[in-house]
């Protein structure tokens, strides 16, 4: 798993990325966002497959954003009942 934070926003930080470099064979971007957007539905795709045309034998993916799951609504209110226990 590699961390990648856009501050450019264009396709020269994939080519950058440590995995392309590391010989990897098949990379996933995962967009770490919490709804669908111009960077997660747009930007972040078209500059990560700019990027694997640069990397013959590389296969790209990039998924759905991490999204509004309702699993991360449940850990959240976890972690605000759990603060609040520790302050009893």
């Amino acid at each position: 798993m590699a961390r990648l934070v856009f501050k450019s926003g264009n396709s020269r930080e994939f080519l950058a990325f440590k995995e392309f470099k590391a010989g990897a064979t098949a990379i996933t971007v995962m967009p770490y966002m919490l709804a669908p957007g111009r960077h997660s539905t747009g930007d972040i795709p078209r500059m990560a497959l700019q990027a694997a045309e640069q990397h013959d034998g590389v296969l790209l993916k990039v998924s759905a954003p991490l999204g509004a799951d309702s699993r991360l609504a449940e850990v959240v209110l976890q972690r605000v009942e759990e603060a609040g226990e520790s302050r009893e």
